[in-house]
């Protein structure tokens, strides 16, 4: 073997060491950037109560974070440039019913995580009831499932990031 065989052959090898290592390096590392978590929590509005007891309104609360630094998640908050877009939908077999949105969050603050989201909207029952139909109730008994759906975008308008939440199931 020539010398410059060998020397290509380390190369080569070398190459292919520092690829493995920086493979295993990324696949225990943190959430990837920009990446979005989002979790959804639902309660009965007290004000809402009939005289029979039941709810009329439903309390969804989500809470979210855009993984980035703190300080870009401050710069965020600050220059307005990049906005999220909440929608609540109810979910279906076939398509998904919109239920309310697009809405921006309430709340927005910056942690050692990234860019945290939240809002707390009032749904009515009758908002919430979307497997009314015959056709929409064979498949899941005539219950409804809710979740929030969540981008975060650009000064265009364009997705940099989405996350849908988990659903919450019930008969609202």
């Amino acid at each position: 073997m020539t010398t410059h065989h060998k020397a290509a052959k380390a190369a080569a090898a070398l190459a292919l060491a520092a690829g493995a290592t920086m493979t295993a390096a990324t696949a225990s590392a943190a959430p990837a950037y920009l990446s979005m978590t989002s979790e959804i929590r639902m309660t009965p509005a007290d004000s809402s109560r009939t005289d029979g007891g039941y709810f009329n309104e439903q309390v969804i609360y989500i809470a979210g974070v855009v993984s980035m630094s703190k300080a870009a998640a401050q710069d965020t908050i600050n220059h307005n440039e990049n906005t999220i877009a909440l929608r609540y939908w109810g979910d279906d077999t076939n398509d998904d019913d919109l239920l309310f949105g697009p809405v921006s969050p309430t709340t927005l603050f910056a942690d050692n995580d990234g860019l945290h989201f939240e809002r707390a909207a009032t749904l009515s029952h009758l908002q919430l009831d979307e497997d009314s139909g015959t056709f929409e109730n064979i498949g899941d008994g005539g219950l409804d499932e809710i979740y929030v759906g969540a981008r975060f975008l650009d000064r265009n308008g364009n997705t940099i990031s989405k996350v849908e939440s988990n659903r919450i199931t019930g008969d609202f």
